[in-house]
């Protein structure tokens, strides 16, 4: 009865070992084009996001947005695999963007980030029509942001391989509690 308790949690921490690191799948962004912090001389033809595997294309987000934080207009972003995709806004001119991105991991949950990007020169105006005048506007101001990346939910340094060393270091330790248990004779009573 004495070893029941050790053995139920030696158990215990055997299975949560084994668990950790499905909780820890979550795909993570490997990389962005136009990349976080470049200065660009022409705009993107499109803006993509590569991940660590491919993202199912629940309802994908990527929204663009100016140097005053206002939403940009753009179409849906596509999902192709590990690769979501978006356009870039034809007109659009030039400025600081930042890119907020909202997918659905491979293993079901969400995962968000952001990145910024600089566009030096404005967007091509489209074609004008005969007998209209262009009207000249001035581009928006080109000051660096310098804005921190959030980026996925699982970027960064994972808990899970330091959960992991801790709950294998408790069960080696309850493990050898058993054997020095084990081991040690008993007293006998002296009666």
């Amino acid at each position: 009865m004495r070893l029941r308790a050790p053995l139920v949690l030696l158990a215990s921490l055997t299975t949560l070992l084994a668990t950790a690191p499905s909780a820890a799948a979550h795909d993570q962004l490997r990389s962005t084009n136009p990349a976080d912090g470049a200065v660009l001389d022409v705009a993107p033809a499109q803006i993509d996001l590569t991940f660590s595997d491919d993202v199912l294309p629940i309802s994908p987000q990527v929204v663009l947005r100016d140097t005053a934080q206002n939403d940009v207009t753009t179409t849906e972003p596509s999902v192709s695999g590990d690769v979501v995709s978006l356009p870039w806004p034809t007109g659009t001119a030039g400025g600081d963007f930042t890119v907020a991105w909202r997918v659905v991991s491979s293993d079901g949950h969400p995962i968000e980030g952001q990145f910024a990007f600089t566009v030096t020169a404005p967007t091509e105006a489209p074609a004008e029509t005969p007998g209209e005048t262009a009207v000249e506007t001035p581009a928006a101001p080109t000051t660096q942001t310098t804005t921190a990346v959030a980026g996925t939910t699982d970027q960064g340094s994972s808990p899970t391989p330091f959960v992991m060393a801790g709950v294998a270091a408790a069960a080696l330790l309850l493990v050898t509690l058993l054997l020095v248990r084990r081991t040690r004779p008993t007293p006998k009573d002296p009666s």
